[in-house]
């Protein structure tokens, strides 16, 4: 019987006992009641029922975990800020009332039910830098209090900085990175047949053209093998390479076909997919060495035996007992890198002088001369590319435009317009910068190595400048352009660009998940996840998409030949279908994201540019193509290395939001 359930009706009609007649038949179909159920031995206006005793067992924690509210999981290194909420999650091991949680020594809000538990805590200025505590204290519906938990099952930690803790930069292949050594043997630690190595200056004059190739691996899973003008070529590539020799590269191993790359760091391969992409010696190929050039495989697979960042080791085995392997370092950003521009400038007899002529501009009249030459940008890529941006106007002389006098704000003229692709080299052992590419200069464009230019079709391919100063944020550079005519430059680098750390987001992501429901949390009007075959089989095309962002802040959706395509967009789609893919939605758009942490928000700029679904975008559903706006904002609800959650409102009440993965 139960006894609760009928004390609880009783007193709801204690008071009609009192004041009708009919309490007495009521009290007396109560008693018969309880002494049939054997509680005959009270009467019912007792209510002294046995409360039910403790099982004598203690409740015990089975896992326990602490991490970053925004974060998937917990992480011995996860870190805080001031304003992140810090979640702990537990389960025990059996039923529990509500527990009490602590995060940081305050109270945290606790939600769950029966054994699974999760206590959340927006931290504030009233905590302390360093390592997150935690108490759980617990008690089973017994009434049996458990030992209080303080300590994870799974070495999960958080460290609270206020202002933001320092965080590793992540491990990735993005770069450039150059041959170190190689060799093969029978195993793969040896190189006992043959060997070369960097550190050899035999070696290294022997194969120059083999240790200056670069091979390049994009931060979107691009790969580049970037040969320049010669590499090692061998004689079943051209005959005229006899034993090898610096040769002009033969395709498909000269880089041009497109490539990417896959590292599977569980694995431990690293995948080229492109014909002709390779590291190393281009003949090593899985399972044998080339005789021809058109054998070239489309993929080769290494295994990947050392990687911590910068130094990378593969091996190759190319045959039963035939080990080749490599061993590639990561050439270091330039300390250049960076967008500068022209703080001052002069000419003088030598090096320290400009009493013929100085410009700076710290002197408003300067400035007021000459703006167009002023906000001029140099910009010097982490890659070793260099560009001239000058906007619609920059100061012209008149040996390129009749029209300037004795010089004018005017459109830039070519070469010097920055319209020829230039790179640069800084030797900071010679104390050299070196700009290639026809018009590619500093400060002004009529100065170059022994001479001042007379006409635009004179530029050089190249000019050489002496490094007099560099510290980072300041560059001063000379170039003699005559017996005792000196030019030099002082150059400052915009505070915003310089090399910054990698964006936890720069890479290439793919969908994982998707739904839609009335709140953030739900998908309940419709879902679909890549973990479902039928979902993964009715679209492809869209779980294949790839979601692009790059190291420079640029954003690219990369859909190949089909992507999901609905009838918004095209009649044919029906309810749809993979399609090829329809403008603006079809990455055609320049785009760049703008990901803000402490807003906690995501944004796409440029028409067209979208995660998941092209429709969804910020307050409603497109109906058509021409109606994608300029920027969509997405929320981030959680983000880590690999993993990224948002969620986008699209009405009242409409909640879409999206899994991604890298």
């Amino acid at each position: 019987m139960q006894y609760r359930s009928l004390l609880s009706s009783l007193s709801r009609i204690s008071g009609l006992r009192q004041s009708n007649h009919f309490g007495a038949i009521f009290a007396l179909s109560f008693s018969l009641i309880l002494s049939a159920c054997g509680g005959g031995g009270n009467a019912v206006t007792e209510n002294s029922l046995t409360e039910p005793g403790s099982d004598g067992i203690a409740p015990t924690l089975l896992s326990v975990s602490i991490k970053q509210s925004k974060t998937r999981n917990g992480s011995p290194d996860g870190t805080a800020k001031l304003g992140d909420s810090i979640t702990v999650s537990f389960e025990a091991s059996e039923g529990l009332m509500q527990p009490e949680v602590t995060i940081g020594g305050f109270a945290a809000d606790v939600s769950g039910k029966i054994g699974d538990w999760t206590a959340t805590r927006e931290m504030t200025e009233l905590d302390m830098d360093g390592m997150v505590d935690f108490t759980i204290s617990y008690t089973d519906i017994s009434g049996v209090e458990g030992v209080v938990g303080s300590a994870t099952t799974d070495e999960s930690a958080v460290e609270y900085c206020m202002e933001g803790c320092v965080e590793p930069e992540p491990i990735t292949l993005a770069g450039t990175w150059r041959l170190d050594a190689a060799g093969v043997g029978p195993n793969a630690a040896s190189r006992e047949w043959f060997s070369i190595n960097r550190s050899s200056d035999a070696d290294l004059a022997a194969r120059p053209c083999l240790f200056d190739d670069a091979f390049v691996f994009g931060a979107d899973g691009s790969f580049a093998n970037q040969m320049g003008d010669a590499t090692w070529i061998e004689a079943w590539q051209n005959a005229d390479a006899g034993e090898g020799a610096c040769l002009t590269p033969v395709a498909p191993h000269d880089g041009s076909i497109a490539a990417s790359f896959v590292y599977d760091e569980d694995a431990g391969t690293l995948t080229l997919n492109g014909q002709g992409a390779h590291l190393g010696l281009a003949k090593v190929v899985n399972d044998s060495e080339l005789g021809s050039s058109s054998e070239a495989p489309e993929s080769i697979t290494y295994t990947v035996t050392t990687f911590d960042g910068d130094f990378l080791s593969v091996v190759v085995v190319v045959g039963d007992g035939v080990y080749w392997s490599y061993d590639l370092v990561k050439e270091q950003p330039s300390p250049l890198a960076g967008t500068w521009r022209l703080d001052a400038a002069g000419v003088g007899p030598n090096a320290a002088s400009r009493e013929w002529f100085s410009i700076n501009r710290s002197s408003d009249a300067d400035l007021a001369a000459r703006p167009c030459l002023f906000d001029d940008a140099f910009v010097f890529g982490a890659d070793g590319s260099f560009a001239n941006q000058m906007g619609d106007a920059t100061w012209i002389e008149a040996w390129q435009n009749a029209d300037a006098g004795e010089g004018a704000c005017l459109t830039p003229v070519a070469p010097h317009d920055g319209s020829i692709a230039a790179s640069y080299v800084y030797d900071e052992d010679a104390g050299t910068l070196t700009l290639n590419g026809q018009g590619a200069h500093l400060g002004l464009a009529k100065v170059v190595n022994d001479s001042e230019l007379g006409s635009s079709n004179e530029a050089p391919e190249s000019i050489t400048y002496t490094v007099t100063t560099f510290d980072g944020d300041f560059l001063s550079v000379v170039v003699v352009v005559g017996d005792g005519v000196y030019w030099s430059y002082d150059l400052v680098k915009d505070s915003d660009t310089a090399v910054a750390a990698p964006s936890i987001l720069e890479g290439s992501w793919v969908l994982d998940a998707a739904g839609v429901g009335p709140n953030a949390a739900s998908r309940e009007w419709f879902s679909i996840n890549r973990s479902s075959d039928a979902d993964l089989a009715a679209r492809p095309c869209l779980f294949d998409d790839a979601f692009v962002f790059g190291a420079d802040g640029s954003f690219a959706n990369q859909m190949g030949d089909a992507t999901w395509i609905e009838a918004w967009q095209s009649a044919d789609a029906g309810e749809g279908a993979c399609l090829a893919p329809i403008a603006p939605h079809d990455g055609s758009i320049a785009a760049s994201f703008v990901y803000d942490e402490d807003a906690g928000t995501l944004t796409l700029t440029g028409q067209g540019a979208h995660l998941g679904l092209a429709k969804v975008v910020n307050d409603s559903e497109l109906a058509s193509p021409s109606a994608a706006p300029e920027s969509i904002t997405y929320t981030v609800v959680m983000i880590e290395s690999d993993f990224l959650s948002v969620v986008i409102k699209v009405g009242d009440g409409v909640f879409w939001s999206y899994d991604f993965t890298k």
